[in-house]
C-alpha cells in the first residue's frame, strides 16, 4: 500500500471516528475535510471507490457508511 493511500485511510478513519455515532457520515463534509488535509479531489474519489470495492465502506450520493 502506498504511503499516500495509508495516510488517506488513517485520515478517513479519524474523521469517521469523530463524526457520527450512528455510522452514517455526510459524504460532502468528509470530502471537504479531506481536501483541507491536502488530498486532491481525484485522490479522494479514487480512494473512496477503492475502499468501497474492498467492502470497507458503502457510499450513496450523500453518505458514507462503514461496513
Amino acid at each position: 500500500m502506498s504511503n499516500r493511500k495509508a495516510a488517506f485511510r488513517l485520515s478517513l478513519n479519524e474523521l469517521m471516528n469523530e463524526e457520527a455515532e450512528d455510522g452514517t457520515y455526510n459524504k460532502q463534509e468528509i470530502k471537504n475535510k479531506l481536501l483541507a488535509g491536502n488530498f486532491t479531489l481525484a485522490e479522494i474519489d479514487t480512494m473512496l471507490v477503492s475502499l468501497m470495492a474492498d467492502n470497507s465502506i458503502f457510499m450513496t450520493d450523500d453518505t458514507i457508511m462503514r461496513i
